[in-house]
């Protein structure tokens, strides 16, 4: 009798799969592939609608730790996440 149950238990959880599946499948093509895709332009030249770009490593990064702009920006990020985000827990 225990056999039957375990049979059918892996059954059931075949059917599991099938219905996620879409969901995975749509998720990695407009989520996780752009966002690996995005990782892997950030150590190029790309610039615009070009096509035609080098690897260049962690000389953007360099610019960006040097960059006036994204230190305000980043400040002001906080501030806006912190008047957003902490009056939340008041209940």
């Amino acid at each position: 009798m225990q056999k039957k149950i375990i049979g059918h238990q892996a059954k059931t959880n075949q059917w599991g799969y099938f219905f996620v599946a879409p969901f995975v499948i749509v998720f990695c093509f407009f989520n996780l592939w752009p966002t690996i895709y995005t990782f892997m332009l950030s150590f190029t030249d790309l610039r615009g609608l070009r096509v035609d770009f080098t690897f260049i490593g962690l000389e953007n990064f360099s610019k960006l730790v040097k960059d006036q702009y994204f230190w305000e920006a980043l400040k002001n990020t906080f501030i806006i996440w912190g008047f957003n985000f902490i009056p939340q827990f008041q209940h």
